[in-house]
């Protein structure tokens, strides 16, 4: 009979014991990956009652249906909110976390606007302009939670009124145009581009790449040029910096074509062209980021925000329908450049949960503009109505919270910028578990037939 020896004996234990540490591990992750599914489960049939709760209140035609639809709404987005701030605290993906939170800002936001405006339609049920503003509120709603369906699912096709369509707009994916790159990306690929010169020289795959990101850099750099409110200034030292842009890029093509590896002088001067080209990304880079900054300083600088709505609000309550006609359209200009600060901001942020903050204030900019306008209109044509006049003040109140929020997100970018942060604090963002104040709005819903 073979005894084994002491020293197979350990073996053959070290061996079962990773194999029994192999399987724990792997019992352990299904049971993970088991819970997980749980958890979007959970907040998939969360998000869906919603959803269907919005369904039910967009049909409502008295009060007392209003109010009953109404609470359940409440008790449901309450339950959402908590499962959302759950999930937005678990996701690993920094994208996805301000992805989530700009959704659940876009909720929270749009859960106080919808009892004003669904009081108003009810009111006031052949009024046009109350029918277009609760409309509004609802689908942003409805974008808000397609867009955390498409969070949970990690990107999958995102359920709409019972159709699937894949997110395909944008950082933040809640329904922008934004299909381009931002200009800091677009240059922080350039100067990797150049960078890889260095070691692989000029090739024609690399040449192809410098020229594609180049592109990119000049498209996003139009942004600036292009828009109304840039300066003539900015505008000629944005031309200028790109001019010098393409003039060293060509220098760096030359140099290293013609550059020989046994000869000091031109290994050199090659590297001197791709020092300068780098360093003329950085003055394109810095350029764009004072242009956002000027035009942002100018539009607080005026501090318009405030003389409009209460305009708006004077010319609604004399029931001047003439008067918040000619008023809206300096409100919509106003608008359209806090709209082109926010773009501008976008480019020259330079993290994405900062540029998805930046699209979030944008595309919340634009909708609460509109809502407002129409709040306006509405009460101008109902000027003793009561709940058109407390309608208009809640989405004023809205429009002046988003411009705090817009100045949040300003200092954010520009401390950025000056490398004063680490990293972001998503100040114009929700935090994690807030939910809305629903058990105020319910009572609110009780008490508004009377």
């Amino acid at each position: 009979m073979i005894v084994p020896s002491k020293g197979n004996k350990t073996v053959t234990e070290k061996t079962a014991m990773v194999r029994s540490a192999r399987q724990l591990l792997s019992a352990i992750t299904r049971v993970l990956l088991l819970a997980d599914k749980v958890i979007v489960k959970q907040l998939l049939v969360s998000k869906d009652k919603v959803l269907n709760a919005l369904n039910d209140l967009d049909k409502v035609t008295s009060f007392t249906d209003f109010v009953n639809y109404f609470s359940k709404f409440g008790n449901d987005m309450v339950e959402l909110a908590h499962l959302t701030g759950d999930r937005q605290n678990d996701l690993k993906s920094e994208k996805h976390r301000a992805q989530m939170g700009a959704a659940r800002a876009i909720l929270e936001r749009s859960t106080s606007m919808l009892l004003p405006s669904c009081k108003t339609c009810l009111r006031h049920p052949d009024c046009g302009t109350a029918k277009r503003n609760r409309d509004c509120v609802f689908k942003q709603m409805r974008q808000a939670l397609n867009m955390i369906h498409f969070i949970v699912t990690d990107g999958g096709c995102s359920q709409m009124n019972g159709h699937s369509s894949p997110i395909t707009n944008g950082d933040s994916g809640i329904g922008l145009d934004n299909v381009h790159p931002s200009a800091s990306k677009a240059l922080k690929d350039l100067e990797e581009a150049v960078e890889l010169t260095r070691v692989t020289g000029v090739s024609g795959q690399s040449c192809e790449k410098i020229h594609s990101a180049l592109d990119s850099v000049i498209e996003t750099a139009q942004d600036f040029t292009d828009s109304a409110y840039t300066s003539h200034d900015n505008r000629e030292k944005i031309v200028q910096s790109c001019d010098q842009l393409r003039s060293d890029l060509q220098t760096v093509f030359e140099k290293s074509s013609s550059q020989n590896q046994n000869d000091l002088l031109s290994t050199q001067e090659a590297e001197t062209a791709v020092l300068k080209t780098i360093t003329s990304v950085n003055g394109l880079k810095k350029q764009l980021q004072e242009t956002a900054m000027d035009q942002a300083s100018e539009l607080f600088k005026a501090n318009e925000d405030h003389d409009l709505l209460k305009c708006l609000k004077l010319g609604g309550i004399n029931g001047n329908v003439k008067k918040v006609d000619e008023l809206s359209v300096k409100f919509e200009e106003h608008r359209e450049q806090l709209e082109e600060v926010c773009k501008l901001f976008r480019h020259i942020a330079t993290t994405e949960p900062l540029v998805i903050t930046a699209e979030h204030n944008e595309y919340v900019l634009r909708n609460i503009g509109e809502m407002v306008l129409l709040a306006a209109k509405t009460l101008a044509e109902y000027s003793n109505s009561k709940i058109a006049r407390e309608n208009l003040e809640n989405f004023a109140e809205a429009w002046e919270s988003q411009i705090n929020d817009l100045s949040v997100l300003v200092k954010e970018v520009n401390d950025f910028c000056q490398g004063r942060m680490d990293k972001p604090v998503y100040l114009s963002l929700p935090r994690p578990g807030t939910a809305p104040n629903t058990p105020q709005l319910k009572k609110e819903a009780w008490n508004m037939s009377n």
